[in-house]
């Protein structure tokens, strides 16, 4: 589904040589094998538009010497296996803003850290954050959000939300502010991805607003990903102390009937 327009494409079909004209009345069961391939694009849905699949049955069957054909359709959830990587160090960036004449410079030093700049959805991310005020002014308040950004490959109009939001108060001048473990669980999110169609990806941003009301702005860039380093493929089943679930994601488009699913570790 793509700029208001929705657009349909087989990817797999399957039929059956199967002869059911003597089965007679009654049901009959048939069994059918789709093997989705590993790039096909996460499942999506946005104001932008989305991608969506949906398994169709097509039966065709003879009745008073005619033909007629039934459907059924159902859709499904396709994640794109994303692998973490084996190194999932803590990430840390800094920042120092001067200001006032030569004479007599000022700074506010900020510096921002995250456990690991890989994460799975479901999973706890430890945040930590500094901010010294070295100014003869207040500085007003700190915003330390996950921001995910969704752009339409076709046009490259994107749009922008906050997958979780916290806040630190006012610094007075010459004072510090610090925390070392802001504790955050990852809601149930789409993979990074990029695709003919759509791009997704994460960034932390932490935002120090002045008393100029100017903001200074702390990035880390953050991918997210659906299978652990030891795993090669997204787990069907529980197993061993790796747990997970295919959950609706907190920022789907509630003006829409469809709500993919994605694979959440589950702590």
């Amino acid at each position: 589904m793509k700029d208001d327009s929705e657009q349909t494409k087989n990817i797999l079909t399957e039929s059956t040589p199967m002869d059911y004209r003597g089965a007679g009345e009654g049901n009959v069961e048939v069994e059918f094998n789709l093997v989705l391939k590993p790039t096909s694009p996460t499942s999506l849905c946005s104001s932008l538009g989305g991608i969506r699949y949906c398994i169709v049955s097509t039966v065709v069957y003879s009745e008073n010497d005619s033909l007629h054909i039934a459907e059924a359709s159902e859709p499904i959830s396709v994640n794109q296996p994303f692998q973490l990587p084996e190194d999932c160090s803590k990430r840390v960036v800094s920042t120092i803003e001067r200001a006032g004449v030569v004479c007599c410079i000022r700074t506010i030093t900020a510096e921002l850290g995250v456990s690991s700049a890989f994460l799975l959805s479901g999973q706890e991310a430890m945040i930590s954050g500094s901010v010294m005020n070295d100014t003869n002014s207040s500085i007003r308040g700190i915003t330390v959000n996950l921001v995910q950004s969704l752009q339409r490959q076709k046009d490259s109009k994107k749009i922008k939300r906050n997958v979780f939001s916290f806040e630190k108060g006012a610094i007075l001048p010459g004072k510090r502010q610090s925390w070392l473990s802001e504790y955050v669980i990852l809601p149930s999110l789409p993979p990074s991805s990029s695709n003919p169609y759509f791009k997704i990806w994460y960034t932390l941003v932490m935002e120090i607003q002045k008393a100029s009301g100017k903001l200074i702005k702390l990035k880390i860039p953050i991918t997210i990903c659906n299978t652990p380093a030891n795993k090669v493929s997204i787990p069907a089943l529980n197993s061993g102390d790796v747990k997970f679930e295919w959950k609706k994601t907190e920022t789907q488009d509630v003006s829409s009937e469809y709500a993919p699913l994605y694979v959440t570790h589950v702590p």
